[in-house]
């Protein structure tokens, strides 16, 4: 039977989620793939809004007395695992962010505008090996404005609302091809105010390393780590000068413009998670949809796409009562 509107579990946005998506976003800059061929601050406002679905998805089950086990917890070294286990099965959370003020107040206004679009899931993850035939995929959005401009950082910040601005330097400072400290790190404003600045990259056993420094105008300062790369800097607001990010090994000054940093914050809003469904019924259900293609929650998809409607996945409510009964027959 099709999914109704409701169907569709609508659940609130809290902040924490943004602030956990960020953390998890910037300590596994190094190792996530970009297979959407966005531009780095892109994919990491994606992995925000990942982690955010996947949040509001643990604390549904918990309310509904639902066991379940975190698998994709990746460590800062390892590429993506599974997010949950469910009834014993191995779960894929597959969420897309509605970014479009339009679109977002047409999901609001009724939640069955989430019923023709489409449920994808990236051709090359799909033919992988990752997931087994009987694992889940369980399918959602989350709606939130993004501040993709510097301007809309700025409003955002004049109504106190967080922000977390990202600069990902140069391939020369990740270090690839010889695993070396890159010796003294040092940092310089010219702007005229005090910022304060967090450096993070990898120390030598690549264990991720974070520190904050502030950097007093046109003064010299350096970092207190001894770092191996170096995957980005954050700011908590737009500098208004150049900041200068110096490598002893490298020899090099690298100068960071007021326009280069990119708020990977997502100012969200609601949760919904709509259905789930195995793999192998995915794959009977579901059809090839090429990169480019038009679907409603995007003007084109970025990669090829296994794909069927949101409307003919199955119930929550039915994972739910899944997995109850799993947990009674472990008992037994």
């Amino acid at each position: 039977m099709p999914l109704t509107a409701s169907d569709i579990l609508v659940l609130p946005y809290d902040t924490q989620f943004s602030i956990a998506g960020v953390q998890y976003a910037r300590d596994s800059l190094h190792y996530t793939h970009n297979r959407m061929h966005l531009k780095k601050v892109d994919r990491l406002r994606k992995i925000v809004a990942g982690v955010a679905f996947e949040m509001a998805v643990r604390r549904w089950l918990e309310n509904e007395s639902v066991p379940y086990q975190r698998l994709g917890a990746t460590p800062f070294t390892e590429v993506d695992k599974f997010d949950l286990a469910i009834g014993g099965r191995r779960c894929d959370l597959k969420s897309h962010l509605i970014y479009n003020r339009f679109k977002i107040a047409s999901l609001h206004k009724d939640p069955s505008w989430a019923l023709e679009a489409q449920a994808l899931i990236p051709e090359d993850q799909f033919e992988s090996k990752r997931m087994e035939e009987n694992d889940l995929y369980i399918f959602g959005f989350v709606t939130g404005l993004e501040a993709r401009h510097s301007s809309e950082t700025e409003k955002a910040l004049a109504k106190n609302l967080p922000a977390f601005l990202v600069y990902t330097p140069p391939a020369l400072w990740l270090n690839g091809h010889e695993w070396k400290p890159l010796g003294e790190i040092a940092l310089k404003t010219n702007e005229a105010e005090p910022i304060t600045v967090e450096v993070g990259g990898q120390g030598a056993d690549r264990s991720a390393i974070h520190e904050r420094v502030r950097l007093l105008p046109r003064t010299r300062t350096t970092v207190s780590h001894e770092y191996y790369s170096i995957l980005y800097c954050a700011v908590p607001r737009i500098p208004r000068g150049d900041i200068g990010l110096r490598s002893s090994t490298l020899n090099q000054t690298h100068l960071i413009a007021p326009s280069d940093w990119g708020n990977i914050w997502i100012y969200g809003q609601r949760v919904y998670v709509c259905g789930w469904m195995n793999k192998s019924d995915f794959r009977v259900a579901s059809h090839k949809l090429a990169a480019g293609s038009p679907v409603k929650q995007y003007t084109h998809t970025s990669t090829a796409n296994r794909a069927m409607p949101i409307r003919d996945l199955r119930q929550m409510s039915e994972l739910v009562e899944i997995a109850k009964r799993h947990i009674m027959t472990q008992r037994d």
